[in-house]
């Protein structure tokens, strides 16, 4: 053998000792990678659909209500159409995440691998090999996210979604507008003004409402106290810009909250749609879902209890959570965990 026959021979076997002996890559980065890239859009729709259900509101329309205490028709003035077009949008976003998962999750099953997509338009196929039969033996298990069980999860996930949040919305204008007559009445505030304050509430919760409004009227105490050559005018006015701020800060946190939780929750969608066809084709195997914790300084008191007995379920079945049986991520808001898929001799090994 020559030299540089010998040298380009240490140079493969040197790449091949580095590939056995890098560790592998936790589950929950892979799903977490999934969840990252689409969590932007995300928020980027909800915001979008929040300041379009804002434009669309009547002020004249708001104003005449208050004016007249009628909470009822101030908030029918409020059209929710922008923010429940989202249910549509979510749903092909909720598919391609669950796409993802399901790549995600073949890389579990060593008898299966991930082919790239078929053109036109294709998706991912999944090809097994069971033992070492010879080249002419392979299988091939196409992982179909047209399913109707796929399309169902999304469909009904995305509706409740919107819902929700439509609702939530809702309840916190509902409870804003209600205040706001009894403010109108009492302390004389001009119905116009509260009209343009009330949109602006729209897309958060309950408690973000009253958060901002709690520190609305604090703000206007400190300021009138620091800046005594202030006309009650400018008070407000400089109240009303930090408030403003205030506002938004807790809508863009609000964002994020949806946009992590839901993307977590369709990523692991993804796997199980996958788990649950390739068990029907014979492909899986016996094997268990292991819930997988992010294991750093974030991780919450309740996510940290998921090991042991409670880390593992059967195939379509729940896990015994801390909150109560789950079908998986994302326990709560803003849930970090994943779930892989391993055999059940590993789980029993674990135990």
């Amino acid at each position: 053998m020559s030299s540089a026959t010998a040298k380009q021979a240490c140079r493969e076997l040197l790449v091949e000792i580095r590939k056995i002996s890098k560790p592998e890559e936790p589950g929950w980065k892979a799903i977490h990678r999934a969840a990252d890239r689409a969590k932007p859009a995300w928020k980027r729709e909800f915001l979008a659909a929040v300041k379009a259900t804002q434009d669309a509101v009547s002020a004249k329309a708001v104003e005449a209500a208050l004016i007249v205490g009628n909470a009822k028709e101030a908030y029918e003035a409020i059209d929710w159409g922008a923010m429940n077009a989202l249910e549509s949008t979510w749903q092909t976003s909720m598919l391609d995440l669950m796409d993802q998962g399901a790549a995600v999750a073949a890389k579990d099953l060593p008898a299966i691998t991930v082919a790239p997509p078929t053109p036109p338009g294709g998706r991912p196929t999944l090809t097994a090999v069971g033992g070492q039969p010879p080249p002419a033996a392979v299988l091939t298990f196409r992982f179909d996210i047209t399913n109707p069980e796929a399309v169902r999860y999304a469909e009904t996930k995305s509706a409740e979604l919107v819902a929700e949040l439509v609702g939530e919305s809702g309840r916190a204008i509902k409870a804003k507008i209600q205040r706001d007559v009894t403010r109108a009445f009492n302390e004389g505030i001009p119905p116009a003004k509260l009209a343009r304050e009330i949109k602006q509430y729209i897309g958060l919760t309950e408690r973000q409402t009253e958060a901002v409004e709690t520190f609305q009227v604090k703000r206007e105490k400190l300021i009138a106290n620091i800046y005594h050559d202030l006309t009650p005018g400018q008070v407000q006015q400089k109240a009303g810009d930090q408030t403003d701020r205030y506002r938004a800060k807790l809508l863009s946190q609000r964002a994020e909250t949806i946009a992590r939780t839901e993307t977590i929750s369709a990523s692991s969608a993804g796997q199980q749609e996958l788990w649950r066809q390739a068990k029907l084709e014979g492909f899986l195997g016996d094997r268990v879902q292991k819930w997988l914790i992010t294991p750093d300084d974030r991780l919450c008191p309740t996510c940290s209890q998921m090991t042991g007995d409670r880390s593992y379920a059967e195939m379509g079945a729940t896990f015994d959570t801390p909150l109560g049986a789950s079908i998986g991520p994302a326990l709560h808001p803003q849930c970090r965990c994943g779930i892989s898929s391993v055999r059940r001799s590993q789980m029993e090994a674990s135990l």
